[in-house]
């Protein structure tokens, strides 16, 4: 336990270096932030220099501490340096998540109460009922809302510019089956 807390220290310092150095280290974040999630390092650790502990009962609580206790920065500006890493923003989406059952106020569609349509909503609904296509999102070989519609969870849709009858035959012809079209025409 004791070497855990330490390792905790030394990376969660590292963390909190990169996030203070800016530009220079902003790379090395996201890797940081998978490991200390995974892991749970950020709840208890010990200062490797002057063996001081420190515990946090949450992660928001660790991540607006400022620093030497916690990160003293806020969750949107770690999802900024972490935006172009999913397996980064995932990691954080799991740590940020509350306990189960309703939150205290309804949140909007795009937050994600009862299923938003956000990226991270789409990744915590894969990550929970479809690890397979999960896995296939954060290695970037399909977007969060093919691996949704793939999965069922979302209609398959298309955007067509409606001022213009010739878009809109168009769009239709190349995204309907034929019955679909078939069943189109009676009902117009």
């Amino acid at each position: 336990m004791v070497d855990k807390a330490r390792e905790a220290g030394v990376l969660v310092q590292a963390l909190g270096r990169a996030l203070l150095d800016g530009t220079r280290d902003l790379k090395t974040i996201p890797p940081l932030i998978i490991k200390i999630v995974d892991h749970e390092l950020w709840r208890y650790r010990v200062d490797p220099s002057s063996g001081r502990e420190y515990e946090f009962r949450s992660w928001n609580e660790f991540v607006i501490t400022s620093g030497p206790d916690g990160l003293g920065t806020t969750r949107e500006q770690l999802r900024g340096v972490c935006r172009e890493s999913k397996p980064a923003l995932d990691a954080l989406d799991r740590a940020e998540q509350n306990k189960v059952g309703r939150p205290s106020k309804t949140l909007d569609n795009i937050q994600g109460f009862p299923s938003g349509t956000s990226e991270a909503s789409a990744l915590r609904r894969l990550r929970k009922d479809r690890p397979d296509l999960h896995t296939e999102v954060l290695a970037e070989r399909l977007s969060a809302h093919a691996a949704m519609v793939k999965a069922g969870f979302r209609p398959r849709t298309v955007t067509v510019r409606i001022a213009d009858p010739e878009s809109v035959a168009k769009a239709l012809h190349k995204h309907m089956t034929p019955d679909d079209l078939a069943a189109l025409r009676d009902l117009l």
